[in-house]
């Protein structure tokens, strides 16, 4: 399956695992509210006084004229706001809904039916392999003092997940700036720069010499850390390769950091 397509019987999948989310939750006359206003942008006076199932067939017909995209955009929505840091109070869930309990049954569809996409960090995400996805969803585990390494990252998710076209120089630059941000925490430097922390890991010379190489590529290639897009020739292969290697080298120095102390 493309990445840029989903055929009915997936559209059709998806679309009852969000149903039968948004049945279990407590409050899900309000959380069907909020998906017609925030993502559908629709007059609420057509739907706030009826009944529950005259809700859902509203939804339902806006959702079947949605593109492969905005399906997708709306798993995020729905996802973000119950799962994710836009959850509130009005939207809580009922103690029978486990949380990431919607993120698991949509990555279960996503990997039966091979689209290649897997949610990550409350996003759909192009399809990483299980590894790799790991490495990356780990990222946002980490503890509070790396909070700015993991807003970093997320923005290099955010820029490689964009639809419909991804922007694979900010995802690439994002994700260099969270090692930057690392190097930062680590060396205890306001310059940052990744050569610093290569310096100061306890890694062969020649590793070391080629983290600096990476810095070096990310700043020479159209300007990619200076984010002139109009120069950039980084591709899907280039920004994956950046992401997974940038979510490794962020393990690594935060297990050698705990090893220490």
């Amino acid at each position: 399956m493309q990445s840029d397509e989903l055929p009915d019987y997936v559209r059709k999948r998806i679309w009852n695992k969000l149903k039968l989310f948004i049945e279990a939750c407590q409050t899900n006359e309000s959380l069907l509210l909020k998906i017609w206003d925030g993502f559908f942008k629709e007059n609420l006076d057509e739907i706030e006084d009826v009944r529950l199932g005259y809700k859902f067939g509203a939804i339902k017909e806006e959702f079947d004229k949605l593109s492969w995209d905005e399906v997708l955009d709306l798993v995020d929505y729905v996802v973000y706001h119950t799962e994710g840091e836009g959850g509130d109070e009005v939207l809580q869930m009922s103690q029978v809904v486990v949380l990431g309990q919607l993120t698991k049954s949509l990555n279960e569809v996503f990997e039966e039916e091979r689209v290649p996409y897997r949610i990550i960090d409350c996003r759909v995400v192009p399809l990483l392999g299980k590894e790799e996805a790991s490495s990356v969803e780990d990222i946002f585990s980490l503890p509070d003092n790396y909070k700015l390494v993991q807003n970093h990252f997320r923005k290099a998710l955010i820029y490689y997940s964009q639809r419909p076209t991804p922007d694979y120089s900010n995802s690439v630059k994002e994700a260099v700036s969270s090692i930057e941000a690392l190097a930062r925490l680590v060396t205890k430097k306001e310059s940052g720069v990744l050569s610093e922390l290569a310096q100061d890991l306890p890694i062969h010379s020649a590793l070391k010499e080629s983290l600096k190489k990476l810095y070096g590529w990310a700043g020479d290639e159209g300007g990619i850390r200076h984010a002139e897009k109009k120069t950039s020739k980084v591709d899907s292969t280039e920004a994956r390769f950046i992401l997974v290697i940038a979510s490794a080298l962020i393990h690594y120095v935060v297990a050698s950091r705990s090893s220490k102390s």
